[in-house]
């Protein structure tokens, strides 16, 4: 029942073009995907969060902190122009903000070989 309530929450949302995604992680993974869907969908807010102060600076300065071909172009679009993607360490309030929740954080390391996925 609250998978259905969460699916019909994000449909409503959708269209009434007021859907917010948060993603958690500013990385490479989370930012990419953040940025990318942002460009893409310009009636839908992203919200990327991390506890990396220094990371969401950079986000936030439109300093992208890793090379990716068209990621500086895609960062001024959807900062600039769509106005539909903010970098926050507020993660509490950006999850509570959330219709949708990509989590893109770092896997942790293997305590030992049994663990591990190979």
């Amino acid at each position: 029942m609250r998978a259905t309530y969460s699916v019909e929450r994000i449909v409503q949302a959708h269209k009434a073009d007021n859907l917010v995604v948060t993603s958690v992680g500013a990385g490479y993974v989370g930012a990419m995907t953040a940025i990318t869907m942002a460009v893409k969908n310009p009636k839908v807010q992203f919200i990327v969060c991390d506890i990396n102060q220094e990371l969401v600076d950079k986000w936030n300065r439109l300093e992208c902190p890793f090379f990716e071909p068209q990621l500086e172009e895609y960062l001024r679009i959807a900062v600039n122009k769509t106005k539909n993607i903010e970098f926050t360490t507020k993660v509490s309030h950006a999850i509570a903000q959330a219709h949708l929740i990509i989590i893109s954080v770092n896997t942790p390391p293997c305590s030992s070989k049994e663990e591990s996925a190979d």
